[in-house]
């Protein structure tokens, strides 16, 4: 069992009602890690009743609540690797009061885990008096950022995202529209066909999500947010393909790297640090296992997507709309399955080296037009953040013969008013069938390796914050003892050098025993570092 409650190691400043330490008014319940196990015990005061000698129902609820939230907060700190719990809240929680609860002896409270996952916990628990059961609870806990809640908890990395699994391509859509203003504050965003992801390192006063209010006319509540260990996690899955459509898909890994190398403001040193940790953790995955077999991609699916609805692909015409990565993709997959590939870019050169890739015919932007009227079909894969095919343009070709169109841009490039279009075919990103082409217990192999790695980097990060308070606390320790060694030896004049040197001694060895304790504690758990500068007084 650990030797300190939790909420002391962790939130000595806390203040919640039902465990805060700093709350005089509160419960203060004390939880102790033992085993999986997190074990408590209370005693009530009179206050405390619902009536003579027996506890209130709401107090019941609220011991199990805050020691529940604890538990979930320690096994998500265990399965991240990290120094310190994530702030967690109840998203889900039920309680069964079995009986009444006697007041007089001691209350224990013990709970446990029954499902873990990178941002949740689900949490069964009871609670004891008199050698029964009173009352049970079970509960999710999930992950939250909190800014400011907890002292003792810095909560500095941070991660939102907004997958094809989480929401709509409108969803996505409205919240890539403000990506910019989050890159301004210093983080680092990645939008692709699929997903809307958006990093940061944040100091515990910013109001970092100030950018993300700036959404009004989307909600919120569909971004997804992690903190600390389970944001790097986030990191590294991503950039390993892992959270993609096509699990391993190994465009994520240059989407990734472009995004970093070409971003706009500076980010922080460990924000930087963690994206290059991924993107050689998402490489070493790739070259030491079967994630660098995958070869299918998002323009294949579209390419699969278009052909399915075409009656006689191998006559086919197919046009291209751009020549970044994906169109070229598109284009790839496309050779020797259709009779003709044309390749439309608002650069004539990166459409003619798109086209080269499969025998195609390039086409200048300013002749989009009739090579939509030779086309049977299209693949839309503009990356021009904004609206290509109108309703202006798509019109008269569909008043010939019908016209499919899988649109795989994000934002979508095919205006809102042209995909009700009589005769179009529209097909979104959102409409491909996603793939999983690698073994699960590959899968499961590499998921292991991206939270080890995680973990690995998280502890280093720690320990770097550690090393100047270490450094400070020794220095300040010194000054200290030169100063006060010199005092003691001007009015110690009679003693010889021998005495000098023994009593000098005597100081460094005292000085050093002191410090012993504090520093192997602060290496053990860097996360008390904010706690040392504040008992020794040393500045930040």
């Amino acid at each position: 069992m650990t030797e300190e409650a939790l909420q002391d190691t962790y939130a000595a400043n806390g203040t919640c009602f039902g465990c805060g330490p700093r709350n005089e008014k509160g419960l203060r319940v004390k939880s102790f890690a033992k085993g999986d196990d997190v074990v408590a015990t209370w005693h009530a005061e009179k206050h405390h009743e619902a009536f003579e000698g027996a506890l209130s129902g709401g107090i019941a609820g609220t011991l199990l609540d805050c020691h529940s939230n604890w538990t979930a907060a320690y096994h998500l700190m265990r399965r991240a690797g990290a120094a310190t719990p994530p702030c967690t809240v109840t998203a889900e929680y039920a309680v069964k009061l079995l009986r009444p609860t006697p007041t007089a002896g001691a209350i224990e409270l013990v709970a446990r885990p029954v499902e873990i996952a990178d941002d949740r916990a689900v949490i069964e628990s009871e609670l004891r008096a008199g050698g029964k059961v009173c009352a049970t609870a079970r509960g999710t806990l999930a992950r939250r950022f909190c800014l400011g809640t907890v002292d003792a908890i810095t909560e500095r990395f941070i991660s939102w995202s907004l997958h094809q699994r989480d929401a709509p391509i409108a969803a996505r859509e409205r919240l890539a529209s403000i990506v910019p203003l989050a890159v301004k504050r210093g983080a680092l965003a990645l939008v692709t066909c699929h997903r809307v992801e958006v990093f940061a390192y944040i100091h515990t006063d910013d109001d970092s999500g100030a950018w993300l209010r700036s959404n009004e006319s989307g909600s919120q509540d569909e971004v997804v947010v992690r903190t600390e260990a389970a944001a790097v996690m986030h990191l590294f899955r991503v950039a390993a393909g892992l959270d993609s459509a096509i699990a391993g898909e190994r465009q994520i890994l240059g989407q990734l790297r472009r995004a970093y190398k070409t971003r706009e403001a500076p980010l922080a040193s460990p924000l930087s640090a963690a994206v290059e940790r991924a993107l050689h953790n998402g490489r070493l995955l790739r070259g030491q296992t079967a994630l660098g077999s995958v070869t299918r991609s998002i323009g294949s699916l579209a390419v699969d997507e278009l052909l399915r609805e075409m009656p006689k692909p191998a006559d086919a015409k197919v046009l291209v709309v751009g020549a970044g990565e994906v169109g070229k993709l598109a284009v790839r997959a496309l050779r020797r399955r259709v009779g003709r590939i044309l390749v439309v870019s608002r650069s004539g050169q990166s459409a003619q080296e798109a086209a080269a890739v499969a025998g195609g015919e390039a086409v200048a932007l300013t002749d989009i037009a009739p090579a939509l009227d030779a086309a049977d079909g299209v693949i839309s894969a503009a990356d021009t953040r904004g609206t290509v095919l109108t309703a202006e343009l798509l019109t008269p070709r569909v008043a010939q013969r019908p016209l499919i169109v899988v649109d795989i841009a994000m934002p979508r490039s095919v205006a809102a008013d042209a995909r009700l279009l009589d005769g179009l075919r529209y097909r979104s990103v959102d409409d491909l069938r996603s793939e999983v082409t690698v073994a699960p217990d590959v899968i499961a192999d590499c998921e292991e390796a991206c939270r080890l790695a995680a973990a690995d980097f998280m502890r280093e990060c720690e320990a770097r914050e550690a090393a100047p308070v270490i450094a400070a606390l020794h220095a300040r320790a010194d000054g200290l003892r030169r100063r006060q060694l010199d005092r003691a030896l001007a009015k110690l004049g009679h003693l010889n050098q021998r005495d000098r040197e023994i009593v000098a001694g005597l100081a460094q060895a005292l000085v050093r025993g002191l410090l012993h304790q504090p520093t192997v504690a602060l290496r053990m758990k860097p996360s008390r570092a904010a706690a040392a500068r504040d008992l020794f007084g040393i500045e930040p």
